[in-house]
């Protein structure tokens, strides 16, 4: 037996703390399976990492299909990175000299993926079938989504930029958020984003907030908790009315937050948890209201409904995941960076397979 560890304590925003009775009995490297008391609590398995020799750091993953996903990040030179999975097996990494770093990735399908990054300037680049074309620059880009094979949305700062067929067709803008951060789509013209609140209330003080998007239209912005330090940067949208995003609460706990998109109700609801001194991030939901959420050195999932006093967190020691994708209902993917096993002073970038039951 490698070990035994267990799941946090979840807890919920009104002092109602839970305790949750589920263990997680690490089995070999990488598994792990609940304990008797607990055998209908779900599980995550993890599967054979595989490292990305020459890069820096994946810093997101799209995957349309079971078998194929392409990731995004850097290289050990600070150039933009694309990798493309067959079957999770990497092909060899595709260096785009133009850009320092791709943050972010969406696909609808193999032949339609939109990659975005930031430094030097914006950039976007499509990947056709695992390819990665010509960089084109655009207003700004810190979220992306495509809910079309031809269409998808970038946001950034205080602009919305439509695209279709990997090509910037049309830019807007809008007053509503300091920044705009994430997009996630349920369908071609109903989209939801979240940003930075237009209200600060402090020097120091990071609030986030959501709206609507319409047909490229922000809608009236909904603050996360107002006059708190909260940070939410990514989204993600399953089913109407909800979309998920994780975070931090005060900067110092995992958080993560249900929005209601409903036009008629919209209102966040915290499921507040302690996950050390790391934030939730990118989130993965692969059946309606379960979720997985990369949490630095840990995976995170919900029960089922969306409940984090039926869920499991497990450490992934000396690895750091910022992004996964699940392309089926039990089959996952994450990526991040995590030392380099020939250079202790230098990260790796990674994929790690998971399954979810």
């Amino acid at each position: 037996m490698a070990g035994l560890g267990s799941v946090k304590l979840f807890r919920g925003r009104n002092a109602r703390r839970v305790a949750v009775v589920v263990s997680l009995l690490i089995a070999g490297p990488g598994a792990s399976r609940p304990t008797a008391s607990a055998a209908t609590a779900p599980t995550i398995t993890l599967a054979r990492s595989t490292a990305i020799v020459g890069s820096d750091a994946l810093a997101d993953i799209a995957c349309p299909t079971v078998s194929f996903c392409v990731a995004v990040g850097t290289d050990g030179a600070g150039h933009g990175l694309v990798v493309a999975l067959h079957d999770r097996i990497p092909d060899p990494p595709q260096v785009i000299n133009a850009v320092q770093r791709f943050s972010a990735v969406a696909c609808n399908d193999a032949a339609h993926c939109l990659a975005i990054g930031n430094d030097p300037s914006s950039t976007l680049v499509a990947i056709t079938n695992g390819i990665a074309g010509a960089p084109q620059p655009v207003a700004a880009a810190s979220g992306i989504a495509c809910p079309t094979t031809t269409l998808c949305d970038v946001v950034g700062g205080n602009t919305i930029v439509e695209t279709v067929n990997g090509v910037a067709t049309r830019t807007s803008t809008t007053n509503r958020f300091q920044a705009l951060l994430g997009v996630s789509c349920f369908n071609r013209t109903a989209c939801m984003v979240i940003g930075v609140n237009p209200l600060p209330v402090g020097p120091e003080i990071h609030t986030t907030a959501f709206a609507a998007m319409t047909n490229g239209v922000v809608g009236p912005v909904h603050a996360i908790f107002a006059n708190q330090d909260v940070e939410f940067d990514h989204i993600t949208c399953i089913a109407q009315p909800y979309c998920y995003a994780g975070g931090s609460l005060l900067g110092t706990e995992g958080d993560a937050v249900r929005l209601n998109a409903s036009t008629a109700n919209q209102s966040a609801v915290l499921e507040e948890f302690t996950l050390g001194s790391d934030m939730l991030e990118n989130a993965a939901c692969p059946i309606r209201e379960r979720c997985v959420f990369a949490g630095g050195p840990a995976l995170v999932m919900t029960g089922r409904p969306f409940d984090f006093a039926g869920g499991v967190t497990l450490p992934v020691p000396g690895q750091r995941i910022d992004a996964l994708a699940c392309p089926s209902a039990s089959t996952c993917i994450g990526v991040g960076s995590e030392t380099d096993p020939n250079n202790q002073f230098s990260p790796i970038g990674w994929i790690q397979p998971f399954t979810l039951q």
